[in-house]
């Protein structure tokens, strides 16, 4: 990693940058657009108004996920920064369609990497935990 290990609260500081910018192209679709396509997505992306998560979804209940648009993902991975739950902001960031999955995609493999590392991290402590113990 050339840049190094990003922190936790480092990551939720660049989310909220991030989501600025994914909300930007959220209604781009997906291929060759026209500068009219940009110019309504941008409209679009002012005038979206976040809906509450169903407290179904929240529940773990299964939902169709092919049923949610770019604004709603967002939304729902903002929920799970907010609460320090990136594994599974990350989960949902990889439904982004079209442009803003290209913009995501830097964030999402910082997260990854921080992620892997805090596991590699607590994996190391737990064996030194235990051959201390054995000694």
């Amino acid at each position: 990693v050339e840049r190094g290990v990003e922190s936790e609260s480092r990551l939720k500081e660049r989310f909220l940058t991030l989501q600025t910018e994914v909300r930007k192209v959220a209604g781009v679709p997906e291929g060759e657009v026209s500068l009219l396509q940009l110019l309504v997505a941008r409209l679009q992306s002012a005038l979206y108004v976040d809906e509450a998560i169903p407290q179904l979804e929240l529940d773990n209940e299964p939902i169709d996920v092919d049923q949610l648009n770019n604004y709603e993902v967002l939304h729902r991975a903002r929920y799970y920064v907010d609460r320090g739950e990136l594994d599974q902001a990350v989960r949902y960031l990889h439904l982004l369609k079209g442009p803003s999955g290209k913009v995501a995609s830097d964030w999402i493999r910082d997260v990854v990497v921080y992620l892997e590392t805090r596991q590699a991290a607590e994996l190391l402590l737990a064996h030194a935990s235990v051959a201390s113990m054995q000694s």
